[in-house]
């Protein structure tokens, strides 16, 4: 499973999540680690985007609870978190990027891990080793 923030600008019911030049982006990454994205169910904590483009600081907690009902009703096997709102909703507060954990919530436990958003990877692709390390540490961890 990949957890996102909310919907792309290109993104839409029809076109579904993370389209256009993030989701090229997601597809070549799912490549990379032997997947496709027929395999995995992407999800996002906002199912609207915001006119500002970001999650508003005033649904953080329902979002963030949102992101944690997802989870259950996925009950993935391997959790890849897509930038800092979903890391924070699942990992809490002091949850970073990288580094491979397991996510212990509601009956569930899987390996996850954390890192860039594929939007970020797009302005600054040096941040692409960093993830690629990321992405290997999830492929070698066993599925539970």
């Amino acid at each position: 499973m990949i957890l996102t923030d909310l919907p792309e600008p290109d993104d839409s019911a029809e076109a579904g999540w993370m389209t256009g030049p993030v989701g090229v982006l997601l597809d070549r990454m799912l490549a990379a680690i032997g997947e496709v994205r027929d395999t995995v169910v992407v999800a996002g904590i906002a199912h609207a985007r915001p006119l500002t483009g970001r999650m508003p600081a005033d649904a953080q907690g329902a979002l963030e609870e949102l992101a944690r009902r997802l989870v259950t009703l996925a009950a993935p096997h391997k959790l890849l978190l897509f930038g800092a709102e979903p890391c924070r909703a699942l990992l809490g507060p002091d949850g970073s990027r990288g580094g491979l954990r397991t996510l212990n919530h509601d009956g569930i436990a899987c390996p996850t891990i954390a890192t860039f958003h594929p939007r970020f990877l797009l302005e600054r692709p040096l941040a692409k080793a960093e993830t690629w390390r990321h992405l290997q540490l999830l492929i070698r961890e066993p599925t539970a």
